[in-house]
């Protein structure tokens, strides 16, 4: 979805009360305010990125993920990095 910049479906894996934490930036804390934030980057980025899961774990109502991400320029070389993780709560739908 991110190389895609298909921002519709990268939205449609935040749910409501998404926290995101950019580098360098203030906490994102809503969803119209992440979408506006990743509409942002998918513009000015031309890299390809990549993820790559380092561990999952948890239980039957919470997950976390751990991930390196990666982009490459044009060329090839890296032009980013950064890491993250994810929380996968079970909601009551």
């Amino acid at each position: 979805m991110v190389n895609a910049k298909d921002l519709d479906g990268l939205m449609m894996m935040y749910a409501e009360g998404t926290i995101t934490m950019p580098v360098n930036e203030p906490m994102i804390n809503d969803k119209a305010a992440i979408r506006t934030y990743q509409e942002g980057n998918m513009g000015e980025s031309s890299a390809q990125m990549s993820f790559e899961t380092l561990e999952v774990y948890g239980d039957e109502n919470t997950v976390t993920e751990i991930v390196i991400s990666r982009g490459k320029g044009s060329t090839g070389t890296q032009v980013s990095s950064g890491k993250y993780m994810v929380i996968f709560k079970k909601s009551g739908r």
